[in-house]
């Protein structure tokens, strides 16, 4: 028999029990002073406008945004005085660190994001006798007739939604990242920038050289000594990655529509640099990045 190696799944993120779940209905007066307690807790706004404070901070909500409460953090919640709202609350425990990092930020979910919540909740219903508008609920009923797999597909729908905003926040944490390379040498940043400015018109490097004050054999020889690549390769690299961030945006979008926003000769060259830096061609690209989106 031949061996198989077996992987053990390391859970990212564990959310190892649910407390309370309500759906408010909440009138354009609601206001709830507030309180702690030591779990997690997330309110999502599936309709109109709320203000909510967590500690010291005061949060906008509009309808499709949610925020994560950490253990032990104040908060509270008003209504905008002018509309009725909509709002889910989920409370639950997670002792996975790397939840933390979706703390005192507001999210707004993409369209299976917010299937997930609604999975979340559709089996809550199933599971529990859902309370009224009672935000003092202390203890969830559960039913005697639940559907099997509930409460799990509770926890598996929750920790697919954290993990979804981790990797947001993980592709933010890059983007920046690349937004801030910076060298000590002077004219290589000097490049850099003037290249961040231009990624979406075509310039010469008699160009480059004029508005840099730079000659071209200086520009070309202390640039490669310093990044290890040309300035036309270098420019081609930050393209692919705005590129990159147009299609997670919008999937529908043309080679033809992209090469011509980002100053590429042509979509053929495009392609052919998209596939040169990422390994895979705009195409695959995008039916990668956007296939959970269409499920």
């Amino acid at each position: 028999m031949e061996k198989y190696y077996k992987y053990k799944i390391e859970k990212a993120v564990n959310v190892s029990k649910i407390i309370t779940a309500h759906y408010f209905e909440l009138t354009k007066d609601f206001y709830y002073p507030g309180e702690s307690h030591n779990f997690w807790e997330l309110h999502y706004v599936d309709k109109g406008h709320l203000f909510c404070h967590a500690g010291d901070i005061k949060h906008e909500l509009f309808q499709g945004d949610l925020i994560f409460y950490k253990p032990m953090v104040p908060h509270r919640l008003t209504a905008d005085q002018s509309t009725d709202a909509n709002l889910c609350i989920l409370s639950f425990e997670c002792h996975s660190e790397a939840i933390n990092q979706l703390q005192d930020s507001v999210y707004k979910l993409n369209p299976y994001e917010k299937r997930l919540i609604a999975k979340a909740f559709s089996e809550a219903d199933k599971a529990f006798e859902l309370p009224k508008l009672d935000p003092y609920l202390k203890q969830m009923r559960p039913k005697s007739n639940a559907p099997i797999g509930s409460m799990q597909i509770i926890q598996s729908a929750l920790e697919e939604l954290i993990i979804r905003l981790l990797r947001k926040d993980h592709a933010k944490t890059i983007d920046q990242a690349q937004s801030l390379i910076h060298y000590e040498d002077k004219l290589t940043n000097d490049v850099i920038v003037f290249l961040r400015k231009h990624l979406t018109t075509r310039f010469s490097l008699t160009e480059l050289s004029e508005k840099t004050g730079y000659g071209k054999t200086v520009l070309c020889t202390q640039f490669k000594a310093v990044t290890g690549k040309t300035i036309f390769t270098f420019l081609a690299e930050l393209r692919v990655e705005e590129s990159k961030k147009m299609i997670r945006d919008n999937g529908g979008l043309t080679n033809s529509t992209i090469s011509d926003a980002l100053g590429f000769s042509e979509p053929a060259y495009f392609c052919n640099v998209f596939k040169k830096v990422t390994g895979m061609s705009p195409k695959e690209y995008s039916r990668m990045i956007h296939a959970f989106d269409k499920k």
